[in-house]
């Protein structure tokens, strides 16, 4: 399972999204509306890659990153944990 550490920093990548359009970052806990945390352009292929920042304040434990396009109507979900030491 993808980990991160509080404060550290999580590699997003995403495939199979429309070309050269921008996707919309989240990041929540399972069954919830999450926060946006930043966006990306997907290349001529429709891949894209990110780094995202954890914030110093998120609580250990699950979550899940969200990557929409398309008011959501076209989007992909990765499940990740939180830890202390980023093990």
């Amino acid at each position: 399972m993808l980990a991160g550490a509080i404060g550290g920093k999580i590699k997003v990548r995403g495939y199979h999204f429309y070309a050269k359009k921008k996707v919309t970052l989240y990041i929540g806990v399972p069954n919830s509306e999450g926060v946006k945390v930043g966006s990306k352009r997907t290349n001529k292929r429709g891949s894209f890659k990110k780094s995202l920042k954890l914030s110093s304040s998120i609580d250990p434990g699950k979550y899940v990153v969200l990557a929409c396009q398309r008011s959501c109507r076209t989007k992909a979900t990765k499940s990740f944990r939180v830890t202390v030491t980023g093990r």
